[in-house]
């Protein structure tokens, strides 16, 4: 059907294209018998359920993951007094320090245009999901065609976006990269941090509390480095900062293969839509009762 609309549809190149009314009326469809109907709704239907009931879990697993955190940056591990903080709340044994004591910001930028950075994929706060790190529909600078200076970062470094600070765009690199200037390579400054639990850290609200309030109120809300390294940060002991990461690091692999099935799963619909709808599959070759089981479990 999308083939004949193309046909039909009219309009020059820099235009909208459009379709007049006997154009759309006369485009053929596949009518199969109304039984058949029936059985492809019920069976796109049922199929519709199962992908909301992923969602469903995927948004219930990361509520958890935040209440998590949540809890052990307040609480702890231990479940210890707590004394407050411009953090907020936090487990009387911890530490308390500046941005910039903990932290390193990446300097210097990097030609995407030349070798060997022009091959590497391309990070933009685009490409990060707001509170989660996820990372999305990554390129190589020549695939974009950048042109304007990059930072380089390394597998383990950690990439926060200073563009719309309240969107709480952060991300854990496993490969190496560059990315845009509308964001800061990190990696702590000694071994008083460890890589994950700054991550996780990084994501929470707390932080994130701290940063909105810095933004420049002109133009693009932004952080600079400046205001970025005036923010207090929690620091616990190193064995209890790995188990902490490690704890969430859980959660956040979960979160990923749920993802990653609902992303299939979704591509799955689409295509069983189109190809039963073109009759390319009947549906009488599925088993609906086995997808309808499915979808209740």
């Amino acid at each position: 059907m999308l083939a004949n609309y193309e046909k039909l549809s009219a309009g020059a190149v820099n235009r909208r294209r459009s379709i007049k009314k006997n154009g759309f009326l006369s485009i053929k469809v596949a009518l199969p018998s109304i039984e058949e109907q029936r059985k492809i709704a019920r069976t796109l239907h049922l199929v519709r359920r199962f992908i909301e009931q992923q969602e469903r879990v995927i948004e219930r697993l990361a509520e958890f993951k935040k209440r998590l955190l949540h809890q052990v940056l307040t609480h702890g591990l231990y479940d210890e007094p707590q004394k407050q903080t411009d953090f907020g709340p936090v487990p009387q044994s911890w530490k308390l320090v500046t941005f910039s004591e903990a932290v390193r910001i990446k300097n210097g930028q990097v030609d995407p245009r030349q070798a060997p950075y022009r091959e590497m994929l391309h990070v933009g706060p685009e490409n990060i999901e707001s509170g989660t790190g996820c990372l999305a529909e990554l390129r190589t600078n020549a695939e974009l065609q950048i042109s304007s200076g990059n930072y380089h970062f390394m597998p383990g470094d950690i990439l926060y976006s200073k563009i719309r600070p309240y969107l709480n765009k952060v991300a854990l690199a496993d490969f190496e990269g560059t990315c845009s200037a509308d964001m800061y390579p990190l990696r702590p400054n000694d071994s008083n941090f460890e890589r994950t639990f700054l991550f996780q850290l990084l994501l929470s609200d707390a932080f994130n509390k701290q940063a909105v309030p810095l933004q420049n109120r002109t133009g693009i809300p932004k952080i600079n480095r400046i205001q970025l390294g005036s923010i207090s940060l929690p620091r616990p002991p190193l064995g209890e900062q790995s188990l902490i990461g490690e704890m969430l690091n859980l959660c956040d692999k979960k979160f990923y293969v749920l993802r990653r099935k609902h992303a299939v799963l979704t591509a799955f619909a689409r295509t069983l839509l189109h190809e039963l709808i073109t009759a390319r599959i009947r549906v009488h070759n599925f088993d609906v009762s086995a997808i309808e089981m499915a979808a209740h479990d």
